[in-house]
């Protein structure tokens, strides 16, 4: 197997979409066709779930940039761990 053929096959299993408050930029066939609530098995998501992360990920750009690689590390992972309790916490109220 090529190594494009491996790509073609990952395509093939990934349904791929825009999240909701991008899709209006682009044009709208795009957004019929990439729209999150004409994705099969989405739900009412919105897509944003990154665009969360990297706002929560933002403040420790400043804090981080002068440790050494392994310090910042540990910092990133031990905000990431807390972004997911915090995420995790909130998907009780989220769901009922």
């Amino acid at each position: 197997m090529q190594k494009d053929e491996g790509s073609n096959v990952l395509l093939k299993k990934v349904q791929l979409c825009l999240p909701s408050f991008h899709a209006y930029g682009h044009k709208p066939q795009c957004q019929i066709i990439f729209s999150p609530l004409r994705c099969d098995g989405l739900g009412l998501s919105d897509g944003e779930v990154m665009e969360r992360l990297w706002s929560f990920l933002r403040r420790f750009s400043r804090m981080t940039k002068e440790m050494r690689p392994a310090h910042r590390t540990d910092v990133l992972c031990h905000a990431l761990i807390y972004y997911g309790y915090k995420t995790k916490r909130k998907l009780g109220r989220t769901i009922t």
